[in-house]
């Protein structure tokens, strides 16, 4: 069973939890399920700073410390983070237990987030059976969460190829035709620019004017928006067979106006990629928003916390 927030609230359990991201940090602490002392920041200068930035004002009850990191991550130390290269190499847990005088632990953001969008789920009394948990955002990640573990902690599951033209898009992980490459926010972004560019709107973000464009029925919006459906069928399709779920859970810029938009046909793609015997699977899968995309990397830090603890 995943750890249910309620208990916490009994036990008045308050643990400090921060999400580090390449432009902003943020942090909380967390009594109950509920956030308090939120506060937030732009990016830091060292990670010196980016500790105090953690520890400050902590809690006389605060039992222990949880960030989540994008990047790499490995017993504490951000092995890799692409956008906060700062990090790289790093012992963040060993520094911040220094600083604190607590427990503390470092995970990967997209572990925070899945953690995060199942607990927050469960402890609405909503039943949340096996699941791909994911951002559609400029980037795209994915964990498949069982009960509340994650199966696959760590996975850079959206950089496999699954467009081997050699035309195709090159991503910063140096392949080529990679999922994210095609269909990650910038992707989709470059594309309805290269498409309208003379026509968006002054001051209007070209996905904006995409969602605008595709609810008045535009046919160059309705080739975007089947591209995307396409690419994300393929992938989901490919961790459906590899690693099972029934539903998707998600967030993200992106992924908050393509998945109600385009979900039947996301569905309608993934059976043509799908073994006859596994096709039923899709009919019932549903796709659920996060109940809190902006904080749900703070709570499921806190939740890891309390479950590795």
């Amino acid at each position: 069973m995943f750890f249910d927030w309620r208990d916490a609230m009994k036990r008045e359990l308050v643990i400090r939890t921060a999400d580090i991201g390449g432009t902003q940090c943020r942090r909380a602490d967390i009594r109950g399920g509920n956030l308090e002392k939120y506060l937030a920041t732009g990016s830091v200068n060292s990670p010196d700073e980016l500790v105090d930035f953690v520890c400050g004002d902590l809690p006389v009850n605060c039992m222990g410390v949880a960030i989540s990191v994008a990047g790499i991550v490995e017993n504490g130390i951000v092995v890799q983070s692409p956008n906060i290269s700062m990090l790289n190499e790093v012992n963040l847990a060993y520094r911040i237990e220094r600083k604190s005088r607590l427990s503390a632990k470092v995970y990967n953001d997209m572990d925070g987030g899945a953690a995060g969008m199942f607990a927050l789920l469960s402890n609405q009394g909503i039943k949340v059976r096996r699941s791909l948990c994911m951002t559609w955002s400029t980037g795209i990640g994915a964990r498949v969460v069982d009960n509340g573990t994650i199966v696959n902690p760590g996975a850079e599951m959206s950089h496999f190829v699954i467009d081997k033209d050699p035309s195709a898009p090159k991503c910063g992980c140096e392949l080529r035709g990679c999922v994210e490459s095609l269909i990650g926010g910038i992707s989709i972004k470059e594309m309805v620019i290269e498409i309208t560019k003379p026509f968006i709107p002054a001051g209007t973000h070209p996905c904006t004017f995409l969602d605008q464009e595709f609810d008045s029925g535009k046919d160059w919006a309705f080739e975007v928006y089947f591209h995307a459906a396409k690419f994300m069928a393929q992938f989901l399709a490919v961790v459906m067979t590899t690693a099972v779920f029934q539903d998707v859970i998600y967030k993200g810029t992106f992924g908050m106006s393509a998945f109600s938009r385009i979900s039947l046909l996301i569905k309608q793609y993934m059976k043509e990629s799908l073994m006859v015997g596994m096709r039923g699977r899709v009919d019932g899968m549903r796709f659920i928003p996060s109940p809190d995309p902006e904080n749900d990397a703070l709570h499921g830090s806190a939740a890891l916390f309390l479950k590795d603890s």
